[in-house]
């Protein structure tokens, strides 16, 4: 769990992309619930799914761990082969995602991750199946799948995320008061109402010019006034009168 802002700066990070460690990371991002999150009286059926899940973990937790003979600090995990079927899976998985990570593939812009996800898709068919049975002897073809699939949308988030609006702080904060600005019912703002009552990422003087030379950059807005300084939505950006506003983002900023 990571705040967006400091997230962002994670993943945007070259030197860390260049040493592989964001490639061994399974990353997700969902949009925020933030106001549509109302109370809701608890389901049976959920507390006993929650209780069952948590008794699983547990028993796996507090089963033996497999040592060494004549150690008491040395492991000694068996192997865990895969089915013919789930092998048959796996290479297939493995050969589409290399076949999209070639120059001008769709994958290529996150080749580090994609030339891992595989693996990652056979750790997670090895998590599932020990889930399911802790004495099983082999990953079948029902875990590879649910693998696959999870190990796909990891793949397809990483993708989502790699877009520079989606991975620089700069223009993740633009974002934020662009969306501000849109959801206020007017066109017109002042920059003391931005450091006031705008967006808590761009409160500060520095952090607000910034965000606004981007969005006039990308002619998201014009600033109309230089002292005091006054700003208006262009006519493409600012949501039509008595709508609400549209969440699109930065208009051409991708």
């Amino acid at each position: 769990m990571i705040q967006p802002d400091a997230a962002a700066g994670f993943l945007a990070n070259p030197v860390l992309r260049d040493q592989g460690l964001l490639s061994r990371v399974l990353v997700a991002a969902p949009d925020s619930i933030a106001g549509t999150r109302l109370y809701r009286d608890p389901h049976p059926h959920d507390d006993a799914a929650i209780n069952a899940y948590g008794a699983r973990i547990l028993s796996i937790l507090e089963a033996p761990a497999p040592m060494a003979d004549g150690e008491i600090n040395e492991l000694a995990p068996r192997e865990l082969p895969m089915s013919e079927d789930a092998t048959a899976t796996w290479k297939r998985f493995f050969n589409q995602v290399e076949l999209r990570s070639g120059n001008s593939g769709d994958l290529e812009p996150i080749r580090d991750f994609a030339s891992k996800v595989a693996e990652h898709a056979a750790r997670i068919a090895g998590v599932l199946t020990i889930t399911n049975d802790l004495h099983a002897e082999e990953v079948g073809l029902v875990a590879m799948e649910n693998a696959v699939a999870l190990a796909g949308w990891y793949l397809g988030e990483a993708k989502r995320l790699q877009s520079a609006a989606q991975l620089d702080p700069k223009l993740l904060r633009a974002e934020a008061l662009l969306e501000w600005l849109k959801g206020r019912g007017r066109v017109d703002c002042t920059m003391r109402e931005i450091m006031k009552i705008g967006p808590n990422q761009t409160r500060t003087l520095a952090v607000a010019n910034e965000a606004l030379s981007v969005l006039i950059e990308h002619n998201s807005i014009v600033e109309t006034t230089k002292r005091p300084r006054a700003f208006r939505l262009v006519e493409s950006t600012a949501p039509a009168k008595d709508e609400p506003a549209d969440d699109d983002g930065l208009e051409g900023m991708i």
